[in-house]
């Protein structure tokens, strides 16, 4: 008989947060092994039990974001508002009801078919602490933590009256109880001041997901297409530069497609250029289709350290040739590697630039890595080894 695994993380359903996709695709693995339901943060303010990909989520919401998501004009500001407050004020922000909601669900899911393995993924970070609470209650179920990104991160909000080391300090405490603490590479390597003296932890690398060519074409041959889809926050991952590349490109015939969230007054300024198209989020489904279509895939790299873009993977995953705007001295290591690949840094002149990009895409246009030589390159990210390292932390 399989054990059973409950999984805690943050957005999951219908539109997965780069984390909750991460949850999954780990999920993805272990279906041999274990029987598993999520529980995650509820996206439309609503709670509903769900499947997603065949597997059953449970989502959780507050009253707080089920109004937020319900009202307009003033009453949403006013409700939003509200939550910007709380994240000055308390140590978990606005989110410490996901704490006690989750740790609700998961004893109300104990009681229908006992759980033998708990896994929680940070972000939220609230996730952990419902986990915590969950083998106060159960020390028979075995708590596993998985952390993407530290919660004691330099871009945070520190609540009044706490400092950084009091984050820090939370943060490690939590972290200690699991039985098991996955951390990425890039957090073991950066943040000994939060998890140095943890015993029980062990690097968890991110996987390579499998790519599926999809068919179906979305984009005009004539032109040559590339492709950004993400976030943009203006502090960490700001877009100006990478625009003002494109929107000074001497070969009309490149396409920027923009399919991102954030940053809208830079958007704006720099759409009424022929060649930068503004499209707003779409499906995965969708995003498939489009990444099968493209011909570069964009990324705009982190102001933090501790940060990998997420869209890292999941880039080389696809094969096609990958062009990186950094900030000044935040080169993506892990794009080193990838033979088909160009970073730029922010100091660089527009004019450079202008010249190393053009060049890489007349060089580069249509080639691809085979299945093989990326297998070798990136031989931790693969999945048999992720599925070794998760089964050896999980049983």
């Amino acid at each position: 008989m399989k054990q059973h695994l409950v999984i805690v993380c943050g957005l999951l359903y219908p539109n997965p947060s780069p984390t909750g996709l991460c949850a999954y695709r780990y999920a993805s693995l272990l279906s041999d092994h274990y029987d598993m339901e999520f529980i995650a943060m509820s996206e439309n303010g609503k709670e509903e039990d769900v499947y997603y990909e065949g597997i059953s989520v449970h989502t959780l919401s507050s009253k707080r974001l089920f109004l937020e998501y319900k009202t307009k004009g003033i009453i949403q500001r006013f409700i939003h508002l509200l939550g910007s407050a709380q994240i000055k004020l308390f140590m978990n922000g606005n989110l410490d009801w996901f704490s006690t909601s989750a740790y609700k669900r998961l004893e109300a899911i104990h009681r229908q078919k006992p759980i033998d393995v708990l896994l929680t993924v940070c972000s939220p970070f609230p996730a952990h602490i419902a986990g915590v609470f969950f083998k106060k209650a159960h020390p028979e179920v075995k708590l596993c933590a998985y952390t993407v990104d530290p919660f004691a991160a330099s871009d945070r909000i520190i609540p009044i009256g706490k400092s950084f080391k009091d984050l820090i300090e939370f943060e490690r405490e939590v972290s200690a109880q699991a039985d098991c603490l996955f951390l990425s590479e890039e957090a073991i390597q950066s943040r000994s001041d939060i998890y140095g003296d943890i015993q029980n932890k062990r690097a968890l690398p991110y996987l390579l997901p499998k790519r599926v060519e999809v068919e179906g074409g979305m984009f005009d041959k004539e032109y040559i297409h590339c492709v950004y889809a993400g976030s943009f926050y203006k502090d960490i991952r700001n877009p100006e530069y990478m625009l003002k590349v494109f929107s000074s490109l001497r070969n009309k015939r490149i396409i920027l497609h923009l399919y991102s969230a954030g940053c809208a007054d830079l958007i704006n300024k720099y759409e009424g250029y022929g060649n930068i198209q503004a499209k707003g989020y779409i499906s995965q489904g969708e995003l498939q289709r489009l990444y099968s279509s493209c011909d570069f895939l964009i990324g705009v790299g982190n102001a933090i350290n501790d940060f990998l873009p997420s869209k890292t993977y999941e880039y080389i995953s696809l094969r096609r040739p990958i062009i990186f705007f950094n900030p000044k001295g935040f080169g993506n290591k892990v794009l080193e590697q990838y033979p088909h690949s160009l970073q730029i840094a922010d100091d660089t002149s527009i004019e450079k630039a202008v010249t190393l990009f053009e060049d890489f895409v007349s060089n580069e246009k249509g080639r691809t890595i085979s299945v093989e030589d990326l297998n070798e390159i990136y031989a931790c990210n693969t999945t048999s080894n992720i599925k070794s390292i998760l089964l050896k932390g999980l049983n």
